[in-house]
């Protein structure tokens, strides 16, 4: 374990909570609820999008004639129960959330998902407490392309970039962290498995599971 850190940012999706499948299976629940055909590659294409830029690809490629916020709004309003209710933490993040808080390390969470379905979870699974703050790419305007969701909450944490560390699974995004000069600990989730050897050798650590560092 790289104990050498007083901050952690922590993407949500994939990276604290299991959620990667709903999303891998949102996109065709939206268009079929919508009576309309899902084109081929539709979850390679919104992978690595935010809800707002998913909402605008629907419109845009897929000819959904609702504006941009009801699309939005429809697609949060499929997510929310899963939110509520049922998406679980990834194993052994608890512990590992604890540790990194008895050891006085400050955290906050980069999400490109929205404030309202963050918040449902956190609050369910009572981890909410662990962290600064939340800060989303709704927030800055632009998503994990570009580092500004990153250095908000870096801002937030008021750690030096060099005494923190970024833990995400997304290629694009560690790609990302990695160019504004985060350390990186890559997170192992199916859903980028096709991208987890370039993951492992981009990132400075890389975890198939957080129970390692968790009980070190």
């Amino acid at each position: 374990m790289d104990d050498n850190y007083r901050g952690a940012i922590f993407d949500f999706d994939g990276t604290l909570i299991d959620s990667m499948q709903l999303w891998d299976e949102i996109g065709v629940l939206y268009l079929e609820s919508k009576g309309m055909p899902v084109p081929p590659g539709l979850n390679d294409a919104l992978k690595s999008l935010t809800v707002e830029e998913t909402a605008r690809y629907f419109r845009v490629h897929c000819g959904v004639t609702d504006p941009d916020e009801k699309i939005y709004r429809d697609i949060n309003g499929l997510a929310e129960e899963h939110y509520k209710d049922h998406i679980p933490l990834k194993p052994h993040v608890r512990p590992f959330l604890e540790k990194l808080w008895n050891r006085g390390v400050k955290m906050a969470i980069a999400t490109a998902n929205d404030h309202h379905l963050t918040g449902l979870a956190l609050q369910r699974l009572e981890i909410g407490e662990f962290f600064q703050g939340v800060v989303t790419c709704s927030d800055v305007g632009v998503g994990k392309e570009d580092p500004a969701v990153f250095l908000k909450a870096l801002e937030l944490l008021g750690t030096d970039l060099e005494d923190t560390l970024l833990f995400e699974d997304a290629f694009h995004a560690i790609r990302t962290a990695k160019g504004a000069g985060f350390r990186v600990v890559g997170i192992y989730d199916p859903a980028f498995h096709a991208e987890m050897e370039e993951i492992r050798s981009l990132a400075d650590h890389y975890l198939l599971s957080y129970e390692a560092w968790a009980y070190e």
